[in-house]
């Protein structure tokens, strides 16, 4: 896990919602019945919302885990070292980005950014994190 999940900037929010983010995106913590905690970041612009997480895996690698995600389609040039997959899911498509140490979720609800905005956002993320 990372402190900050909050990887992608204003810009690459905005490509994502196709508008403006109405804040700027936060992290955001829940604790469910059983007492265990979440965290994820989130944006809202227009009527769609992005939430970002950052995961390790233990079994497998991150780009394996990737890689080997039932029924996701493969996304391409999403930078050297990174394995990336689009997934429909109930939060909505999800574009999930392996890297040599951390998985990446970005959800997007409400709507369905196109292969190039999806790029924007894996090279995005993958860059907050060499920088954390």
């Amino acid at each position: 896990m990372v402190a900050d999940e909050c990887l992608l900037d204003a810009d690459t929010l905005a490509g994502l919602l196709d508008a403006t983010p109405a804040v700027a995106a936060a992290n955001a913590g829940t604790e469910r019945p059983d007492g265990s905690r979440s965290r994820a970041c989130f944006a809202v612009g227009g009527s769609s919302t992005v939430s970002v997480n950052v995961y390790t895996t233990n079994r497998v690698t991150p780009d394996r885990y990737v890689r080997d995600a039932a029924g996701a389609r493969a996304v391409t040039g999403t930078g050297e070292g990174t394995t990336a997959a689009l997934l429909d899911t109930v939060a909505g498509p999800t574009l999930q980005l392996g890297t040599a140490r951390h998985l990446v979720t970005i959800a997007v609800a409400g709507r369905a950014p196109s292969d190039e905005q999806w790029r924007t956002a894996a090279r995005t993320a993958v860059a907050a994190l060499a920088r954390r």
